[in-house]
Formats: structure tokens, sequence, C-alpha cells
């Protein structure tokens, strides 16, 4: 199962943190970690447990730039 599903996915609350952070305020470090996280996302990562959670309900993202 390790093998073939992935400790990190990229989800739709973090990607869009991502892109408010970089566009809103310039600060591309949001999207550095999480891009660092994503480079190994079948291995467990000491202190990025938060990259593993559903987002919040204030988090939920209704609609992606593609419409999904």
């Amino acid at each position: 199962m390790r093998a073939v599903n992935p400790v990190y996915i990229p989800r739709n609350h973090q990607i869009e943190a991502a892109i408010r952070a970089a566009e809103d305020e310039g600060d591309f470090s949001v999207f550095h970690e999480l891009h660092e996280v994503l480079q190994q996302p079948f291995t467990e990562q000491p202190g990025k447990a938060r990259y593993q959670l559903p987002p919040e309900p204030e988090e939920e993202v209704k609609q992606t730039f593609c419409g999904t």
C-alpha cells in the first residue's frame, strides 16, 4: 500500500494558500515548502504532518482556477 499511495498529495487548500501568499504578499516561502514536501510524496517527513490533513472549514476551496 505504501509503495503506491503517497503520504502527501497537493490538496486544493494548500495550493490556494501558496498562491494567495505569493500573489497577495509576494511571499513564495509557502510555495517553496509545499514544493519541497511534494518532491518525496511517498516518504514520511518529520514536521510535515500538516500536509496530510484535510482542510479546516474556513480553508475549504469551493472552486479552483480550472473550475473543479
